[in-house]
């Protein structure tokens, strides 16, 4: 909410330029290449309290870390001073990782130990339509929808004290998105661009295979060495918003 309050905002303003500095910033280059990339990371590390080797707030300690970057490659040409098009092409990862460890409090029993890892590496293609409001001034803003078809693969890692799970998922999709963004212009052809998320529609299939092997534990003992594999079809579709920090991109367009 406060993303699109501050977009509405910056669109007012931009609206009151004046007609001397709309006449300064009409461009007649048709075409534009451009690129731009986001990057976020955050930790979350909740460690037991322990003084003089005695827990006294909780048992298990627990890391958890997230790293997503993405990268778009676009080209257009414009149609007229508000309405551009062309292809769009995009690759974004996720990276999931938590570990932690619980402390056993009966005797004879071992600690036990967890540790879940997930990458999601997705690729896409399409085509946008960008629309201007204010074509004129140095400041614009847009608003983007787009087509893409995406291939998507991911890694899934689950491990236990006694068991190991391992996934492979693949998936593909076609996507749908509005997003919105500003473009600043530094000269006639080079200007800098802002993503600022929007809305995703996504619809497709994903084909999952599941290995899980290990030792079950029954009365606090082993019992059961297992392997087992699973494999499967999953349809999916998805409305999304995606205004957040992660989701906004930086990045430059070269208009020529």
């Amino acid at each position: 909410m406060k993303i699109l309050v501050i977009i509405s905002t910056i669109v007012f303003n931009a609206s009151l330029m004046t007609a001397q500095e709309e006449e300064l910033w009409t461009s007649s280059l048709p075409n534009f290449i451009g690129l731009s990339a986001s990057y976020s990371t955050s930790t979350n590390d909740i460690s037991p309290n322990i003084i003089g080797g005695t827990i006294i707030i909780s048992d298990s300690g627990a890391e958890t870390k997230t790293t997503s970057y993405s990268f778009s490659a676009s080209g257009g040409v414009f149609l007229n001073d508000c309405v551009a098009v062309g292809p769009i092409f995009s690759y974004d990862y996720i990276g999931f990782n938590s570990q932690s460890l619980g402390l056993s409090t009966t005797v004879g029993l071992p600690s036990s130990i967890s540790m879940n890892e997930r990458m999601d590496r997705n690729l896409s293609a399409g085509f946008f339509m960008r629309y201007i409001f204010n074509p004129k001034n140095r400041l614009q803003a847009y608003l983007q929808p787009s087509l893409s078809y995406v291939n998507g693969q991911s890694d899934v890692t689950n491990i236990s004290s006694s068991l190991t799970q391992a996934s492979e998922e693949k998936s593909n999709a076609v996507f749908a998105n509005v997003s919105c963004g500003l473009t600043f212009n530094v000269t006639y052809n080079f200007r800098l661009i802002t993503r600022l998320g929007g809305l995703t529609y996504e619809n497709g299939s994903r084909d999952i295979t599941s290995i899980t092997s290990g030792v079950l534990i029954t009365g606090g003992m082993p019992s059961t060495n297992m392997m087992s594999q699973v494999e499967e079809t999953i349809d999916f579709s998805s409305f999304t918003t995606n205004f957040s920090i992660a989701n906004i991109q930086f990045g430059a367009e070269y208009l020529f």
